[in-house]
């Protein structure tokens, strides 16, 4: 007696690349050839970025009440007070900077809730990151510009 063959079952998947999207059966996209992504896959993704997201947005917060904290207590001396009002650009800048890095974080906090939930990615949430990350790269950029 002969045990009946396997079939794979057609579910949900989405090629990376060309943006095929659909229920198949096969492993690779019937478009451009290359590994397509369960709905399983992309939910881990997605657990990934939603950590990603919490640890970014849990360190600039961070980052900031501690800077804020050290800055607040330095500016009791009056001597102190001074140099820190001269270096109020620098300090616009990094607090741009940690707001630009825990937006990214937020924005991969919710495509990641997103992927988890739907099993699919958002385009929109993609492009957020995009400028997002662009906005990043300026801010840092602009960091570095201030304190030369």
């Amino acid at each position: 007696m002969t045990l009946p063959q396997a079939t794979s079952v057609a579910e949900y998947k989405e090629c990376f690349k060309c943006n095929f999207r659909g229920e198949v059966a096969d492993a690779n996209c019937p478009k451009c050839g290359k590994v397509l992504r369960s709905a399983k896959n992309i939910r881990i993704r997605g657990i990934v970025l939603v950590a990603i997201g919490l640890f970014l947005i849990v360190m600039m917060a961070g980052l900031a009440i501690f800077i804020g904290t050290l800055t607040t207590n330095a500016a009791r001396d009056p001597a102190n007070a001074q140099k820190i009002a001269e270096q109020r650009t620098l300090f616009t800048a990094v607090y741009t900077l940690f707001g630009v890095i825990a937006l990214f974080g937020l924005n991969g906090l919710a495509m990641g809730t997103w992927q988890i939930v739907f099993g699919r990615r958002n385009r929109v949430f993609i492009w957020i990151m995009f400028v997002l990350l662009a906005l990043v790269l300026i801010a840092c950029f602009g960091a570095v510009f201030i304190v030369k």
